[in-house]
């Protein structure tokens, strides 16, 4: 018996309501490896990215600033208290 059973293509609602970005690699002057967690609102994973911060990697002064470029990297929007 096969492990699965293939389907039709179906639509797939998932929202996601929060991220984690987390630092995983530093060369300093040089890059970061990013990872950017998307959770839904019941903690599950909904997506992964991973992206290397080169280009960009001068203008990283502060974590407002890797927080603003991620939500612009990927089009998310910080919810407003």
């Amino acid at each position: 018996m096969k492990s699965y059973v293939e389907i039709e293509p179906a639509d797939l609602v998932q929202f996601i309501t929060r991220i984690s970005i987390n630092v995983l690699n530093i060369n300093l002057n040089e890059s970061a490896t990013i990872q950017v967690l998307c959770y839904s609102e019941s903690n599950e994973i909904l997506m992964t990215y991973c992206f290397e911060l080169v280009d960009e990697y001068f203008l990283w002064t502060t974590d407002e600033w890797l927080y603003e470029y991620c939500l612009n990297k990927y089009g998310f929007v910080k919810k407003q208290n």
